[in-house]
């Protein structure tokens, strides 16, 4: 039984590394400075959300705003990462703006290199 857990334990904390090494690479990608969870999640982690997880996006100096297939891809991206529906917000935007009216403890830094 011990072995079992262990093992599970093993697959999990090597699922999230994964997960991570992923959202690095696409954040590079699609030149990504910062994207930031700032959805009110009751508790537990992202993967057990049960609402749509809300993040805002700033993208690197100089790339104002990208191409709209870049922002649509860049959201099904992380779509898939998470395994949840992405609501995709750029900073600066009325929705950024909104969405970071929200405390700062209900908040976390998902990628910042």
């Amino acid at each position: 039984m011990a072995s079992e857990v262990e093992e599970f334990i093993a697959t999990s904390e090597e699922h999230i590394i994964n997960r991570q090494r992923l959202l690095e690479t696409v954040c590079s990608e699609y030149r990504v400075k910062r994207l930031e969870l700032v959805s009110l999640l009751d508790e537990g982690p992202l993967e057990v959300a049960e609402r749509n997880v809300e993040l805002v996006v700033t993208y690197e100096k100089g790339f104002f705003l990208p191409w709209m297939a870049e922002y649509t891809e860049l959201a099904a991206l992380l779509e898939a990462i998470y395994g949840h529906d992405i609501n995709l917000a750029m900073e600066g935007s009325d929705a950024a703006e909104r969405l970071c009216e929200r405390p700062a403890d209900r908040r976390k830094m998902l990628y910042e290199p």
